[in-house]
C-alpha cells in the first residue's frame, strides 16, 4: 500500500514542477522590455520622455526606470526630494528656469520638497556679484571708498612734501642775494667816504697802532709828547724875544718911520 501510494506521489510531482516551469518560463517571455510589479503583474518600463527627463537609474525585472530632470539645461522636478527618493510619476514631471540663470535645488547637500522658480533660479548677476550677505556689498563698497581714501592722503602728503622742500630751497638762494641788496642800498645810503676822511681814518689807525699797551709805554708816549710841545713853546719864546729886541734896536723917527728906511 505504502509503495503505491509512493509511485502515484512521485509522478504527480513531477507533473506539477513541469507545469510550473512551464508557466513561468511563458510569464518572463511575455514580460520582456517589462518589470514584474509586487502583484506579479508585467509593468513596461517607465521612459523618461517627458521634456527634459532622462533614465537616471536603467530598470531591471523588479523595478521600474528611475527618470530625473536634467539640471545641466536649468531643468528640475517639481518635488525634487520626492521624485528622487520614490520615483514618483507626477513628482518627476519637469520645470526650466529662465535663460541666464542658475538652477539650486539643494540645501545643505539635501534636494528640497518643493520647487520654486523664484527662490530657486537665481539670475548670473546676483550669483557672481551680489553675495548671501546683504550686508556684504556695503563692506565691498566702504573697503573700495577707504583703499581710495588712504592713496589720496598718501598722495597729497607726497605733493606737500615736495613743496616745502622746493620752498625751502628756493628761500636760501635768495637770502644771499637780499642781503647783498641790502648791503647795496645802506652803501649808497651812507655813501663813498672823501680822501680827507681816508687820510684822517689812517692817521688814527697809525696812532692807534703806535699806542702803547702797558703804563710804562703810556707814560714815554705821554713825556715824549710833552717835551715836543714845551719845545715848540720854547722855540716859539725865543721867537718872540728876537722880534722884540730887533724891534728895540731900531730907531724910530718923529714920523713914525725907521731910521734905517729914511732916504739920505
Amino acid at each position: 500500500m505504502f509503495t503505491v501510494a509512493i509511485s502515484l506521489i512521485i509522478p504527480l510531482a513531477i507533473f506539477v514542477g513541469v507545469i510550473t516551469g512551464a508557466a513561468s518560463q511563458v510569464r518572463n517571455t511575455s514580460c520582456a522590455g517589462r518589470y514584474i510589479s509586487p502583484a506579479g503583474e508585467c509593468v513596461r518600463y517607465r521612459t523618461c520622455s517627458s521634456e527634459g527627463q532622462y533614465i537616471r537609474e536603467a530598470g531591471n525585472e523588479t523595478q521600474d526606470n528611475k527618470c530625473f530632470c536634467d539640471g545641466s539645461n536649468r531643468f528640475a522636478p517639481q518635488e525634487p526630494k520626492k521624485c528622487f527618493e520614490e520615483n514618483n510619476p507626477n513628482s518627476c514631471l519637469c520645470l526650466q528656469c529662465p535663460p541666464e540663470t542658475l538652477l539650486n535645488i539643494t540645501e545643505n547637500g539635501v534636494f528640497v520638497e518643493k520647487f520654486d522658480l523664484k527662490e530657486h533660479c537665481v539670475t548670473l548677476k546676483e550669483e557672481r556679484i551680489l553675495p548671501s550677505d546683504d550686508c556684504a556689498g556695503w563692506k565691498i563698497a566702504f573697503g573700495v571708498v577707504l583703499v581710495l581714501a588712504v592713496i589720496t592722503i598718501g598722495i597729497l602728503s607726497n605733493f606737500l612734501r615736495k613743496c616745502r622742500q622746493e620752498k625751502g630751497i628756493n628761500q636760501t638762494k635768495e637770502m644771499p642775494l637780499q642781503e647783498s641788496t641790502q648791503t647795496d642800498e645802506e652803501s649808497e645810503k651812507v655813501g663813498s667816504p672823501t680822501s680827507e676822511e681816508l687820510l684822517k681814518e689812517d692817521k688814527y689807525i697809525d696812532m692807534k697802532a703806535h699806542k702803547a699797551d702797558s703804563n710804562t709805554e703810556k707814560q714815554t708816549f705821554q713825556e715824549h709828547h710833552d717835551a715836543e710841545i714845551q719845545d715848540l713853546k720854547q722855540h716859539h719864546d725865543a721867537e718872540i724875544q728876537d722880534l722884540k729886541r730887533h724891534k728895540l734896536a731900531v730907531p724910530v723917527s718923529c714920523d713914525g718911520s725907521d731910521e734905517e728906511n729914511a732916504p739920505s
